[in-house]
């Protein structure tokens, strides 16, 4: 059974999307997936928040992880384990820099709707 056309539309943006980041960001593939694990794993450690901050937040850590992952290897060296090792800790230590950065965001915005 062949897959539904809406699948492959879904795939296909994802595909793109991820070669933009990665080509944007000049960052391997397995920092971004590292990126991600680190980041969802300290999603389990956050507080409680909703799910369109939780995808944000999610994003945001896993750029920061894989951004910081790579930047680190450079200083470190490039082999592909450290990469991996140091954007799993980026990524899952970027919750702090990004909790921070969604409540300056947050907190803006509420005292730009609460403007006359």
């Amino acid at each position: 059974m062949p897959p539904e056309p809406a699948s492959n539309a879904i795939a296909g943006i994802a595909a793109t999307a991820s070669t933009l980041v990665m080509a944007m960001l000049g960052v391997d593939y397995y920092a971004l997936i590292w990126g991600l694990i680190g980041a969802l794993l300290a999603l389990f450690q956050a507080e409680r928040m909703g799910r369109i901050r939780s995808l944000v937040f999610v994003a945001l850590s896993t750029l920061v992880g894989a951004a910081c992952g790579t930047a680190a290897t450079e200083f470190i060296g490039s082999s592909r384990p450290a990469l991996i090792v140091l954007s799993l800790i980026a990524g899952f230590g970027a919750q702090v820099l990004v909790t921070a950065l969604l409540r300056a965001l947050l907190s803006h915005v509420g005292r730009l709707e609460s403007k006359p």
